[in-house]
This record gives C-alpha cells, sequence and structure tokens, in this order.
C-alpha cells in the first residue's frame, strides 16, 4: 500500500469507498488543499473541481430516480478526459470508466459500524424521508456482503486495476488524518 503519493500526482484522483465511509469530505479537502497554477495566469490558483458521482447517476431531487445507464457512463468518461478533476463515489461500474484517466486511487475501506454510524449522524446528503435512510442503512451495511459493483469486492476490482504506485487504501478516520496532513507537494 502505498502513502507517500505526491499531491503532485494527485491531479485525477479517484474516491471509493462505502456509503457512509468519508468520500465526500475528503474530496472536499483534496480540493482545497491540492490547488493548481492555471498555465495562462500562474499566479492564479484554483481549486480541482469535485465531481460527486451521486450527482451524475440520480436524477435531480435526490435518489429516487436513477438516469439512463449508458448516458451516465458517457458523461464520466468526457469528464475524466479533464486535465484534473477528484471524482468520489460508491458506483464502482462508473469508476471503471474513468480508472485508467486516474493519476491516483484512494479507496476508504472504512469499517462498515462506523460507516453507519456517519450516515445516522448526517442524515440523507439530498433529501428523502425515513424509509430512503433506513434503505441507504441496509445497503450500506451489506457492503462487504454484496457482489455487485459497487460493494467491497467490486472496489477490489476496481482498486488492482490501478498501478501499485497510484493507488492508495485507508481504513480509519485516524489513517485519513495523517495522509492528509502528510500529503508531499
Amino acid at each position: 500500500m502505498n502513502r507517500s503519493i505526491p499531491a503532485s500526482a494527485l491531479q485525477r484522483t479517484l474516491i471509493m469507498g462505502n456509503s457512509g465511509s468519508g468520500k465526500s469530505w475528503l474530496a472536499e479537502q483534496l480540493s482545497t488543499r491540492l490547488q493548481l497554477s492555471t498555465r495562462l495566469q500562474p499566479s492564479t490558483r484554483l481549486q480541482l473541481p469535485v465531481i460527486d458521482l451521486d450527482l451524475i447517476n440520480w436524477e435531480p431531487g435526490g435518489y429516487g430516480k436513477a438516469r439512463d445507464r449508458a448516458q451516465v457512463k458517457a458523461q464520466v468518461r468526457e469528464l475524466a478526459q479533464a486535465d484534473c478533476w477528484i471524482m468520489e463515489g460508491v458506483y464502482g461500474w462508473l469508476m471503471q470508466e474513468a480508472v485508467l484517466q486516474a493519476t491516483a486511487l484512494i479507496w476508504l475501506d472504512i469499517p462498515v459500524e462506523e460507516c453507519l454510524s456517519n450516515i445516522r449522524r448526517r442524515g440523507l446528503r439530498r433529501g428523502g424521508d425515513d424509509a430512503a435512510l433506513a434503505e441507504l442503512l441496509r445497503w450500506a451495511g451489506e457492503y462487504r456482503e454484496r457482489r455487485s459493483n459497487s460493494s467491497y469486492s467490486g472496489h477490489l476490482r476496481v482498486f488492482e486495476q490501478c498501478p501499485p504506485s497510484q493507488r492508495i487504501v485507508l481504513h480509519s478516520r485516524e489513517e485519513i488524518g495523517d495522509w492528509l496532513a502528510g500529503l508531499v507537494a
């Protein structure tokens, strides 16, 4: 496991993990820390854009209706062609569309109970009722048992496609914090 990827190698970063693992939080932290100079105005600093795969996969207004799968995949492939981005989500089938363009892959393999606690604490991120929250908790609780592309086994398949020098797996909030604190420019 590589924990010494320099900040300069994180210009196209995939972040994957279970629901409630901290993907969105980490993406925002990286975006804030990893500012890139533009070619036109070297003194200007830009944040890396954060691409939330939930916003691409679901119709506006929440998690009620998924968009057309082929259109979603095409949009992710197009976004992955950009020079810099941080893409985060649970969808292994969408990570497959961007992994070959990624310069780094971060897998948040946080214990399921911690993910469930985080979901309970934050609630649903884009609205929804108690039934939707209960369904998310059930789904996240089955992360290691499911056999879909958005499960532990699906994420492992994506992880193994990325060269070892470009991939990181973090298992706790402490490891995430230590890794962020140790970023080398």
